[in-house]
């Protein structure tokens, strides 16, 4: 669970702070809008300054509008979490990981539950969302986040986000904080507007 509550941090660090909306061109993102389900592969490359190597993972997620989203790490160790209808639960193990599955159910802790639900307006592309909370800086196939919270406490110092050629999907996004760590997350194999296997609304 390590990698992916690391994850939600940063996330979580940029999105503390809710300001006055900005102007955005929202037709700009429509393509983003019309998608109704994603899954995709994805790997995390996680690079400290106290760390000689970069720490790695990788799994898959699903997402669908308006509420569901799974985000399962495979490697190093199986673990995840499921936002559902308002509902969220974590797990790690399983029989594929050799061994027995923990659930929990996390709708209660607010936290964890809203990490997942960043982790939603991020996947979905919630311009709306998202503008309340950064300054946005568009560059061609992309956008730059730079959070609107400057105080001392937050860590992230911008986020950039690089779209894929059709325009409907996120291929990478590095996040970046003062220290110098950075987070550089990649998508492969996406598959827009396709079923979500049954098996994957369950922990």
């Amino acid at each position: 669970m390590k990698h992916f509550i690391l994850f939600f941090i940063f996330i979580l660090t940029c999105a503390a702070a809710r300001s006055a909306e900005q102007a955005v061109e929202p037709a700009a993102y429509a393509k983003f809008a019309a998608v109704r389900t994603i899954s995709s592969d994805f790997t995390m490359e996680r690079r400290l300054s106290i760390a000689r190597k970069p720490l790695l993972s990788a799994g898959h997620f699903y997402f669908e509008r308006p509420g569901f989203l799974r985000w399962e790490y495979k490697e190093p160790f199986a673990h995840g979490i499921i936002l559902n209808n308002g509902k969220a639960f974590s797990w790690r193990g399983g029989a594929k990981a050799g061994g027995k599955k923990e659930i929990k159910d996390i709708s209660a802790e607010p936290l964890a539950k809203a990490a997942a639900r960043q982790v939603y307006i991020f996947v979905a592309m919630d311009i709306k969302e998202i503008s309340a909370r950064y300054n946005i800086a568009p560059f061609e196939n992309g956008l730059s986040l730079l959070p609107k919270d400057n105080s001392a406490s937050q860590a992230v110092e911008k986020i950039n986000l690089y779209f894929n050629a059709a325009g409907d999907a996120v291929k990478k996004a590095e996040m970046l904080d003062k220290s110098g760590d950075s987070t550089i997350i990649t998508f492969s194999a996406t598959e827009l507007n396709g079923p979500i296997p049954t098996s994957a609304r369950e922990p």
